[in-house]
């Protein structure tokens, strides 16, 4: 599967953070060896007692919602005491995008 990132931007602002990262991943289907791309965005969210992650597959015509942090078998924080640094949220958002490419190949 060859992945290229089209998108990707991260943006902090005291206890918020939006990251966003847009990939066309190619994959070749087995039966007569055709190759697809599709286009996936992921995106993260956090703040003060919240962080969402979700994964949206692009038809060609709008987003359709295929996963989130759950679905991943990951927690979200929703401490409000507990506010990432820059460091630890860039690690957060790594984890989670890894774990977001390894479930999009179990289904694609």
């Amino acid at each position: 599967m060859k992945t290229k990132v089209l998108y990707d931007s991260f943006v902090q602002r005291g206890s918020t953070t939006d990251a966003t990262e847009i990939v066309e991943l190619e994959t070749m289907l087995l039966n007569g060896g055709k190759i697809t791309r599709r286009k996936f965005k992921f995106s993260y969210y956090s703040g003060n007692a919240f962080e969402r992650f979700q994964i949206e597959l692009f038809d060609g015509d709008k987003l359709n919602p295929i996963a989130n942090m759950i679905d991943l078998n990951v927690a979200p924080n929703s401490s409000a005491y507990n506010i990432f640094g820059k460091q630890e949220t860039l690690e957060r958002v790594n984890l989670l995008m890894k774990k977001g490419y390894e479930y999009i190949k179990l289904l694609y």
